[in-house]
């Protein structure tokens, strides 16, 4: 899809300064430069030139950025221009919190103050809130709101504006709302971010867009498309933020990949969607290998398969078809209280189990992920443990098993697997130590991470080989009966 929504109207011309939107900002907008401590006029950069002759176009825009683009004065500019050249016009903008409400409104009076003389409205309705136009002058309105329950639900509106989307905590509701307060007028949605990381409803509607299933054309501005900016401007800023790994990633990316690695609190932040890590591997059958699981239940149910690359450094790498763990890998953060966020872990908590239990120490060398089962909510979809385990029985075909560690709260299903003829035993329990066990676990693996992300710069772990079962191992069958748990 092209993102242009059908039979938009767009608005006509009724003696403002410019029927074109181009020609109204670089002929009668002035904005604030930072740069200058003034406001002066609105000269645009070839890639603000792109996007308003999308806005013109009518197109249903999806857009991520670096910071500090001028956008949001483009926006502004585009709101102001809409409800000069035609009457009645209404922009609704939807912000992630009272202040960014406010500033966008802002810009927009600013913008509308400073027309030329002859041009300038005297609103007849002017806070914090909304900007409304005297009928004189086409009774126009601008409103401008923090996300809230009933901010959008019966609004009507000729263009919506979704500002730093990715953030806002209600933008889920606001989709769904935002589409029929324009399907009256026939108007635009316009959607616009920096990144919020691999997750959110943001997230998700950019990558749906880019497969044609959502109505937006996808956009990404990366931070070089700025004039100003350059390769020593880069650098200068990476030296200034180098203490977080992913500042530069998170804030000014050159890639839309790069803007959605790096979120802000993630448990692994050196780990990224690229040819370090995401690869193929053609396997030795004598290489040693493991298992992993995570019951899941109403969570996913989790199983990773891994093998142990001889003769290299710690790190990690995981073949292209285990997307779910790639995607909790990009996930995963911690919450308000600095702690491992119980959200998008299922796959990444069986990956700390296979790291820290096996051998006399855990995983040290390079580690390779080359296969994974993720079923989520597998209980309600009727999967019983015994379904489950089969399943993992014929993906693991003949292949034979150092190790398959297990999620070691639930003892039965453990022993159920082991009954079923696929041993496993419980999770190693790291005591003893400041952090807790599950961050002792996490910086196992990022100790795995940094080793593929840093290369031969990164300090590697002792190097050690964990003991195989020996060949005739069998499992000790329990002594009490098992109850086939859904």
């Amino acid at each position: 899809m092209d993102g242009a929504h059908p039979g938009l109207a767009l608005p006509h011309a009724r003696g403002a300064p410019s029927a074109d939107f181009v020609a109204f900002c670089e002929q009668h907008a002035q904005i604030l430069s930072m740069e200058q401590g003034q406001f002066v006029p609105f000269r645009l950069y070839p890639f603000q030139r792109e996007i308003a002759e999308k806005l013109m176009a009518g197109q249903w825009l999806w857009i991520l950025k670096a910071r500090q683009l001028g956008l949001t004065w483009l926006l502004a500019a585009y709101a102001v221009w809409l409800i000069l050249h035609a009457p009645n016009q209404k922009v609704l903008v939807l912000s992630k919190d009272r202040d960014a409400a406010e500033i966008f409104l802002e810009r927009a009076k600013q913008i509308l103050a400073r027309l030329p003389e002859g041009s300038v409205c005297k609103p007849r309705v002017n806070n914090e809130q909304r900007l409304v136009l005297s009928d004189d002058d086409g009774g126009g309105e601008i409103q401008s709101l923090a996300a809230g329950k009933s901010s959008i639900r019966s609004l009507v509106a000729n263009l919506v504006i979704l500002d730093e989307a990715a953030f806002n905590p209600r933008l889920d509701e606001h989709l769904r709302a935002a589409p029929p307060a324009v399907e009256h007028s026939r108007g635009q949605v316009v959607a616009i971010s920096t990144s919020d990381g691999p997750r959110g409803r943001f997230h998700d509607v950019w990558h749906a867009a880019h497969e044609g299933k959502a109505p937006f054309a996808p956009v990404f501005i990366p931070w070089h498309r700025h004039p100003s900016r350059d390769a020593v401007w880069y650098a200068r800023q990476s030296a200034m933020f180098a203490a977080d790994p992913v500042f530069m990633k998170r804030e000014y990316p050159a890639t839309p990949e790069e803007a959605f690695e790096g979120a802000e609190g993630r448990v692994y932040p050196l780990f990224a969607r690229d040819g370090r890590f995401i690869r193929k591997v053609e396997l030795k059958t004598d290489w040693p290998r493991y298992r992993a699981l995570d019951f899941g239940g109403r969570d996913p149910f989790v199983c990773l398969w891994g093998c142990l690359l001889p003769g290299e450094g710690s790190a990690l790498s995981i073949d292209p078809s285990c997307a779910n763990l790639v995607r909790e890998l990009l996930a995963y953060s911690y919450d308000a209280n600095g702690l491992p966020a119980d959200n998008h872990n299922h796959a990444c908590d069986a990956l700390r189990y296979m790291a820290v239990t096996p051998g006399d120490g855990g995983i040290t060398g390079r580690l390779h992920i080359y296969r994974e089962l993720y079923e989520p909510d597998s209980a309600a979809r009727g999967f019983s443990c015994v379904d489950m385990a089969e399943r993992v029985r014929a993906l693991s075909g003949n292949e034979r098993f150092a190790c398959t560690a297990a999620d070691r709260s639930r003892p039965d299903l453990i022993a159920l697997f082991s009954a079923l003829g696929m041993p496993a035993t419980g999770q190693r329990s790291m005591s003893g130590a400041r952090q807790s066990e599950i961050e002792q676990g996490i910086a196992r693996v990022n100790a795995l991470v940094t080793g593929t992300a840093k290369g031969p710069a990164a300090a590697p772990l002792p190097q050690r080989t964990p003991p195989a079962f020996p060949e005739n191992y069998r499992p000790v069958p329990p002594t009490w009966r098992l109850p086939i748990f859904a």
